[in-house]
């Protein structure tokens, strides 16, 4: 395939996911605003907390699976081969689940301890723990579907899983009004029908089982991604800790409700994105003789994309935080958008790692994350106790940029990728010198603020045009006209 037809395979591909995701998203912001109506802060901080300790189990019991079933589903053509992986991965994944089940259940009050404090209750980190047990069952349908490019029956199914999991949290959340109890209950309700009955598809269509000569690689592949993820998500999370022990669970609540909303949009691009880059583009676009060079120019396109996304919610960021959350929630619109800056330099790490996926070199991933994790940890332990939650703000900018530009610098050993830094570096300080415009702008209402923030928004995508080389700014120029002649 040419460079144009991996971006129009990855272009397709993306829109369908992103367009599945924002319908999903978007179920869950209209959700969001009755249910910080009825979880006050400390409620809402008491969620974020489990999901951020859970997450940590659930990387420990995946094993890395879903990266060494992509990467094994397509190192050969032939079908029979490809249900052998699926069937491998699926008989490793239910014996891992019940295995690490077995093992973390009967410690579950001295881990919420851990997590919650003296006080935390133990049958909510259980009800926490079922649901993550379940949602691996399921990642294994999710990776069988993304390698076979079957994006629009991924959509689907998540779809259906957000209307289905917001509908029992409503009903137990408002009508019966078990506040965090019912919350992570429809978790746990939702995520055991999906796992078990996509789980259960997966099976039928591949078969169980456990292949020696298939299992012991991959798990040697998956096994040295364990730490490197695991570090990733205490990189994402461990500032929660810092905050609540610190500051307590209400400042916990307010700061997890800002960054959902630039990592919601991260996920968004990025998770579309992924679902077919990390799939099959990064392997696809490795056969072609200038690979290095078509990785850095995807890159490139992408984070303009991204940036204008991450500007905008940061602009608006007071208005986001009124428009979807209670009152009591007003303050959190402070931290968003230095999370927003922070979450931009974590989703350079996607294009500056497919070298080690391609090479299977996935212990420099473990080198990287790990020193970024320690990073983190210091910044926040200095920061955290006299800033609180603004400090673990501006922890994650600095360790989320060490982590891509180490990642840079320590995976070209095994595989030198040419982004294009000074285009990124331009982007970038376009969208920082005129949010700091704005910033400089009074305003003395709440309209004449939304009409100014309107104005910026149109004009930064403009300005970004400065980015763009002839050749580029040439086809917009066709694509442009296209559309209006169609008109």
């Amino acid at each position: 395939m040419t460079f144009k037809e991996h971006l129009k395979d990855i272009g397709s591909h993306s829109v369908i996911y992103f367009a599945g995701w924002v319908i999903s998203f978007g179920i869950r912001l209209s959700l969001l605003p009755v249910f910080t109506r009825y979880l006050n802060r400390a409620e809402y901080g008491t969620v974020s907390l489990l999901d951020s300790a859970i997450e940590l189990f659930r990387i420990l019991c995946a094993l890395g699976f879903g990266e060494a079933l992509v990467r094994f589903y397509h190192a050969r053509q032939d079908a029979a081969y490809k249900r052998s992986v699926m069937a491998t991965g699926a008989g490793i994944m239910l014996i891992a689940t019940v295995f690490f089940g077995l093992i973390i259940f009967p410690f579950s009050r001295s881990l919420t301890a851990l997590i919650l404090g003296t006080g935390g209750q133990t049958f909510l980190f259980q009800l926490a723990l079922g649901t993550v047990l379940m949602n691996i069952l399921r990642s294994v349908s999710d990776t069988y579907l993304t390698a076979n490019k079957r994006s629009l029956n991924y959509i689907a199914i998540s779809t259906s899983y957000a209307i289905f999991q917001g509908a029992i949290n409503l009903y137990l959340v408002v009508f019966r009004r078990e506040g965090v109890t019912g919350m992570l209950t429809g978790n746990l309700i939702s995520a055991s029908i999906y796992g078990s009955c996509l789980f259960g598809y997966v099976v039928y269509k591949n078969g169980i089982s456990l292949k020696k000569e298939l299992a012991v690689p991959m798990l040697k592949f998956g096994a040295p991604l364990v730490p490197s993820l695991w570090a990733a998500a205490a990189m994402h999370n461990m500032d929660r800790f810092f905050i609540r022990h610190y500051r307590g669970l209400e400042e916990v609540g307010l700061y997890s409700l800002a960054y959902q909303f630039p990592f919601m949009l991260n996920t968004l691009f990025l998770t579309s994105f992924n679902r077919i880059w990390n799939a099959s583009s990064i392997y696809e676009i490795a056969r072609s003789p200038d690979a290095p060079r078509q990785y850095g120019r995807v890159c490139t396109y992408y984070m303009m994309m991204l940036t204008v996304a991450m500007f905008s919610i940061s602009i608006l960021s007071d208005t986001v935080i009124r428009l979807f959350a209670a009152p009591s929630y007003f303050d959190a619109y402070r931290y968003l958008p230095i999370i927003a800056l922070g979450i931009w330099g974590y989703s350079l790490h996607t294009f500056v790692k497919p070298g080690v996926l391609l090479t299977k070199k996935t212990y420099l991933l473990t080198i990287n994350f790990t020193l970024a994790f320690i990073c983190n940890l210091v910044l926040n332990f200095l920061l955290v106790p006299k800033w609180g939650a603004m400090g673990a703000a501006w922890a994650s900018v600095l360790t989320y940029f060490a982590f891509s530009l180490g990642g840079f610098f320590i995976y070209r050993i095994c595989y030198p990728i040419s982004l294009e830094w000074m285009r990124l570096l331009k982007m970038l300080s376009l969208a920082i010198a005129l949010f700091i415009c704005r910033q400089a702008i009074h305003t003395p209402d709440a309209k004449s603020a939304l009409f100014v923030e309107i104005a910026f928004l149109m004009i930064f995508p403009a300005l970004l045009l400065v980015v763009l080389n002839p050749a580029e700014k040439k086809q917009i120029k066709k694509w442009y006209l296209a559309v209006f002649k169609a008109q």
